[in-house]
Formats: structure tokens, sequence, C-alpha cells
């Protein structure tokens, strides 16, 4: 086998594994942070169909909450500043005190309560369909690994779940775990 071709079924493989834990990660149960660690890059709608889809549904509801969220301590902010204009100091900084702490406690709400459990939700109703699309690449990680005549050992991949067909598993700690395909 030439060096070339070889090298490339290696980046193959790589490119397989990437992609089964980029949509490993969108299955239910999401970490509880999940907005902060992979929320800012959802607009990376590469991947397969299914992953496309998961992604522009949490997208759509989080930027749908987000606004809904955010609107009583802006408003509340804003009368803040309307009675500054109108000569009441103290007044002014109360409400916008107020509404500053109101913010922070609805941000904190937000981000640790209303988006785990709403983008949970998403992440359950397609649970199945990502399961699939996992276990089809992992199908074709096999075939690559068997024609070459390629070690298992040297491409694990790095899951939360220990429910796809064909693999042993290690595991690391809550939800983590090291799989290796395992060849008949």
């Amino acid at each position: 086998m030439g060096r070339c071709i070889w090298l490339t079924i290696v980046e193959t493989i790589h490119e397989l594994q990437k992609s089964i834990e980029e949509i490993e990660y969108y299955r239910h149960p999401l970490p509880i942070l999940y907005w902060a660690s992979r929320g800012w890059r959802i607009s990376d709608f590469s991947g397969p169909s299914v992953l496309r889809i998961v992604k522009t549904h949490i997208r759509d509801e989080v930027s749908s909450k987000w606004l809904m969220f955010l609107l009583l301590p802006l408003i509340l902010f804003l009368v803040g500043k309307m009675f500054f204009y109108f000569n009441y100091q103290r007044l002014s900084l109360l409400v916008i005190y107020y509404s500053s702490i109101i913010l922070i406690i609805i941000l904190i709400f937000y981000v640790f309560y209303i988006l785990p459990i709403s983008i949970n939700k998403i992440a359950k109703q397609y649970d199945d369909e990502l399961k699939q699309e996992v276990e089809a690449l992992i199908t074709k990680i096999k075939h690559y690994i068997k024609e070459n005549k390629l070690d298992p050992k040297k491409y694990p991949l790095k899951l939360r779940h220990n429910d796809y067909e064909g693999l042993t598993y290690e595991k690391l700690g809550k939800n983590k775990y090291i799989a290796y395909v395992v060849l008949k």
C-alpha cells in the first residue's frame, strides 16, 4: 500500500472520528453548561443532516427565549433612565440598581435552568436519529480498519454513551468513555 493512499485512509478515519464525537455530543442528556461550552459555535452547520436539524432547533429555541427573558429588566432600566432625565436621581438610581440585580438573576436562571431544559428536550427528541447516524459512521470506520488491516486500538473514539454495537468501552468518568472498534 502506497504512503499517500495510507495517509488518505488515516485522514478519513480521523474525520469520521471527529464527526462521531460531534454528533455524540448532541445526544441526550446534554451537559448543564452546554451553552457555555459549545453553544457559541452553534452556527457551524457542518456534519450530517440530522445534526444540522438539531443545531438549528437549538439555535431557534435559544434565540427566541433569550429576548423574552431580557425584556423585563431592559424595560426597568429604561424607566430608570427616564426618571434620571426628569430629575428624580435617587429614584432613578434605585430603579437602575434593582433592574441590574433582576437582570443578573434572570441571566443566571436562564443559563443554568431554562436553557438546559429546553436544549435537552430537543436533544431527547432527536436522540434515536443521532444514535443511528453515529452507528452508520462506526460501521464506516470498521470497514476502513478491516479493509486496510489497521490496528483498532490506534483509533479510539471519545464518547458520552456506551450503547453502540461493535465497540468495547473503557469508562473514564460519568458519561465519558473511550471506545475501540471490535473486528469480527
